[in-house]
């Protein structure tokens, strides 16, 4: 009896189909394999910006950390804007080589040309990190900016400093409104032959700094709303007081934020923190200065001709401050203005 095997035929029509099989299989398998190690090194990717941030926190315990600059050094450390030598980052795993992180108030606000493994990130608009590099055009004309103000004009955050106000025939901005839709401050029309909506923007300086005080009425102003905004829109509000270190004889700018019960802070962060180092100043020669902290509130004051200010915060996130006839404050729901 003879065994009968495969024909060649049969044995042809065997390959074939493995190899069919084989170049179906072969790209999902790789595009798996592949999908698996980018989803790993973005995980790296965020677990360093992560170390980045705890590196920054434990250097603030000893320096004065408020906005600074890193760039990425290729053993993976990081050397920021005044402070002195390379922040060494802490975390198992894979390091970025190069980049640059951008700071502010300890956190994280950028991330551009991250290199880690070879493949780089950045963060978009929404302060997501996603694949790609940013080119120097982008960085230059993209971010976020400062402006200060002192206007009794509402400005909530998520607001746009471009927003629509109601102007008729008798004023230029009916009751100081102000929408951010057309929609919205048609609504509030009542006589449209005399009224109508124009896009506006919100009065503001692009400049407070500790060497120009703004001025009103030829009286400097050493407290003002600061408020940070990208592509208009503004995603965090502090109120701002410009003081004399007593130990530098310097001025300082201190500000607390508003709008968020986690801002309050403690002793070592938030605006807690901020009010303590003033409390440290008062305590050098300032001995009309003073400052209270309590479990739901924290606050200073000086009674200084020149720097007469004061400054509180709250721990349900609203604070406010005063000074040379000024006074402003940001609200729990992020809303502020100044009067």
């Amino acid at each position: 009896m003879k065994n009968k095997g495969f024909t060649l035929i049969e044995l042809l029509a065997v390959i074939v189909i493995l190899a069919i099989i084989a170049l179906i299989a072969t790209p999902i398998i790789l595009g798996i394999i592949t999908d698996a190690r980018k989803q790993a090194n973005m995980r790296s990717a965020e677990l360093y910006i992560v170390a980045v941030k705890q590196s920054i926190a434990r250097k603030s315990l000893t320096t004065d950390i408020t906005n600074t600059t890193c760039t990425v050094q290729s053993n993976g450390n990081i050397s920021c804007t005044g402070i002195t030598g390379e922040l060494e980052v802490q975390m198992s795993g894979n390091k970025a080589t190069e980049g640059t992180i951008v700071i502010e108030r300890g956190d994280v606000v950028d991330v551009q040309n991250l290199n880690v493994n070879g493949i780089t990130y950045k963060y978009d608009n929404t302060r997501t990190l996603v694949e790609g590099t940013t080119d120097e055009q982008s960085v230059e004309n993209t971010g976020t900016t400062s402006i200060y103000r002192r206007s009794s004009e509402y400005l909530a955050i998520g607001d746009s400093i471009m927003r629509y106000c109601l102007i008729s025939d008798y004023s230029s901005c009916d009751n100081g409104e102000y929408f951010n839709t057309v929609e919205q401050c048609e609504a509030d029309i009542y006589d449209s032959s005399t009224q109508h909506c124009e896009l506006v923007e919100l009065q503001y300086e692009t400049e407070a700094t500790k060497g120009n005080i703004p001025v009103k009425n030829n009286i400097p102003v050493n407290m003002y709303l600061k408020h940070d905004i990208e592509e208009d829109i503004v995603l965090a509000s502090y109120i701002c007081i410009i003081y004399t270190d007593s130990e530098t004889d310097e001025l300082v700018e201190a500000c607390v934020q508003g709008g968020d019960s986690s801002y309050y802070g403690d002793e070592t962060t938030g605006n807690v923190k901020i009010l303590k180092d003033i409390q440290t100043s008062f305590e050098r020669s300032n001995p009309d200065g003073e400052c209270e902290f309590n479990t739901s509130d924290a606050s200073c004051n000086s009674q200084y001709s020149f720097d007469s200010f004061y400054l509180s915060a709250y721990s349900d996130g609203s604070v406010s401050g005063g000074g040379s006839g000024w006074q402003c404050s940001i609200m729990d729901d992020g809303r502020s203005n100044c009067d």
